[in-house]
């Protein structure tokens, strides 16, 4: 349709006035109908053809947003020759258009179908659709991803949708490795991110890139430390997994996690799995509480849960939701929850399990002092803990570890809880008894150390003083016992003993202990990176062993320690 406005002498005689333009330009018509309706879209119509080469093109489009692509689809002047190719000369409108194509459909239903081959030209057999997952499989779980090219949007690049009731069992292995069709990409910005001395000696990143490829997969282990060994070996340099400065990475190379709800509405995202984890941690957990039933419970004194598994499963959303049941402490009760991660019930279990103990064999304060000496006794008020009641109850927490890991663990059933509760009855008035003692030895030590650093209070001596300090705070505060372990309070006076050996020294040579102490304090500061992982307390006691190596050699250490050893395990963490 056209406006037309009709003059007569240069006065309008008619304005505005709409007609069919097909009778004015046929040609044009027909050239406007066909870029406007069929290769635009800018028509409403039921015809199958046109619904689903419209799909079609969203299929390409989406295949761009995979291989960040702007080139794959045609353009719209082939989509043009297509439709002028097959279209009558007489065809200029949709009017036109349906009474033709009535009888054309008939004879030839197919002929104005897309194929790949016409919207993708060759582009097509250079993608592999391996290389472009509409799926991240780990395990037995199945998560959706959705491709994204926008620079400008917070999901720009690979997604990967976590339904919420699955969360917790997603872990955080392979992502770095992203999906294959991005990965030489990635591994190039990687190499490129080196320092510059580095750096220049596994250039061109590209060619690197492609030999790593080749010879690598996620099966290898985490991107960044096989990526090291590769390079190293190639360039006969030291590269360490530090080295690479991920911060440099474009967003659209590292995976986004999507946190979706039931309805498939998003919760959250993020590029950090372990952080959602722990922001939707709630949520997760009531999403398994509400999965497992009725099977929870509260106000516990003894134990009345039966046989508990040590695994629930329930099907949800298509997924398989996985709940771990656990006792855990409520302070004067003892409850039965469903947790997210065997980690969480291991440890939930284990206090739970422990206030069932406490509440089955209950200790007495009073028959414990008259076992203590007068020194003892007098030794306990020099704990940091809130009162004596609270350091017993320390002490007896610890007792109630050693008793249950020394008689085989974890308990799932009233007869093991039975034989368990009759073991700690016999021997925790002796093993609380013995702890406390050592304690109290301790404590003294404590006393003698803060009395000692008082008494050599120098500005010259200051770091040193400051730094025993801490180290004293590091090993004595509320809650140490328990956390230090029972077997482990013997190695803390040998600790505490170091400290006061090196105070005594500390006058006669401050420059010795000052250059010992800034070794210390650069291992502690390398330990902070992996202190909450596995290896984390094992390595916060190597340091302590070296602390005597270095202050107090004749004193001894546990086991052959020495800096090298306490970087490898740091490294290795």
């Amino acid at each position: 349709m056209a406006i037309e406005r009709v003059t007569l002498y240069g006065l309008p005689i008619v304005a505005g006035r709409r007609v069919d333009y097909g009778r004015v330009d046929p040609a044009l018509a027909r050239e406007l109908f066909i870029r406007h309706a069929l290769v635009d879209g800018d028509w409403e119509t039921h015809h199958r053809f046109f619904h689903d080469n419209a799909a079609l093109i969203d299929d390409v489009l989406a295949l761009e947003a995979r291989a960040r692509r702007r080139d794959i689809l045609v353009d719209d002047d082939v989509l043009f020759d297509f439709y002028d190719q097959r279209l009558p000369s007489d065809v200029r409108s949709a009017r036109h258009f349906d009474r033709w194509w009535k009888k054309a459909s008939a004879g030839e239903p197919g002929m104005l179908d897309f194929t790949l081959e016409l919207l993708t030209g060759d582009d097509r057999g250079q993608l592999d659709p391996h290389d472009f997952p509409d799926a991240w499989r780990q395990r037995d779980l199945l998560l959706p991803i959705t491709y994204e090219l926008d620079p400008a949007s917070a999901i720009d690049g690979v997604t990967v949708h976590v339904p919420l009731a699955v969360l917790n069992r997603v872990q955080p292995t392979g992502f770095d490795w992203l999906v294959p069709g991005r990965r030489a990409e990635l591994v190039a910005a990687l190499i490129r991110s080196l320092p510059k001395q580095v750096r220049r000696h596994v250039t061109p990143a590209a060619e690197h890139a492609a030999s790593f490829l080749e010879l690598t997969s996620p099966a290898d282990g985490p991107l960044l430390e096989v990526l090291a060994r590769h390079l190293a070996r190639r360039a006969g340099i030291e590269v360490m997994a530090d080295d690479f400065d991920i911060t440099r990475l474009p967003p659209h190379l590292v995976v986004t996690f999507q946190v979706d709800d039931d309805a498939g509405e998003p919760l959250a995202m993020g590029k950090d799995l372990v952080s959602l984890q722990h922001q939707l941690s709630p949520q997760v957990k009531a999403a398994i509480s509400e999965a497992a039933g009725g099977l929870e419970r509260t106000g516990l004194a003894q134990w009345e849960v039966g046989d508990l598994p040590s695994v629930v499963e329930v099907e949800r959303s298509g997924q398989t939701v996985r709940g771990y049941p656990a006792l855990v402490d409520e302070g004067q009760t003892v409850g039965l929850r469903v947790l997210s991660t065997r980690a969480e019930q291991r440890v939930a279990h284990w206090g739970g399990t422990r206030r069932l103990l406490r509440l089955a064999v209950p200790t007495s304060t009073k028959a414990l002092s008259r076992q203590l000496g007068r020194d003892s006794t007098l030794a306990l008020t020099y704990a940091p803990h809130d009162s004596t009641r609270a350091l017993i109850d320390d002490c007896t927490t610890s007792a109630l570890n050693s008793l249950m890991a020394r008689h085989g663990g974890l308990v799932w059933d009233e007869a093991g809880f039975d034989e368990l509760r009759a073991q700690v009855q016999t021997e925790l008035p002796g093993t609380l008894l013995e702890i406390v003692e050592t304690v109290a030895r301790l404590l003294h030590a404590a006393r003698r150390i803060e009395q000692r650093v008082d008494e050599l209070a120098s500005p010259g001596l200051l770091d040193a003083l400051t730094d025993a300090r801490v180290q004293l705070a590091r090993l004595v505060y509320p809650g140490f016992v328990a956390a230090s372990g029972a077997d482990r309070l013997r190695h803390l006076e040998r600790y505490l003993r170091a400290i006061e050996r090196r105070l005594d020294a500390l006058p006669t040579n401050p420059a010795r202990d000052a250059d010992r102490m800034r070794r210390i304090q650069q291992l502690w500061s390398r330990y902070q990176a992996v202190a909450r992982t596995r290896s984390g307390p094992e390595i916060r006691w190597m340091i302590e062993e070296l602390r005597v190596s270095l202050f107090a050699q004749s004193l001894g250490t546990a086991h052959p320690v020495s800096e090298k050893r306490i970087l490898d395990a740091i490294a290795a963490a």
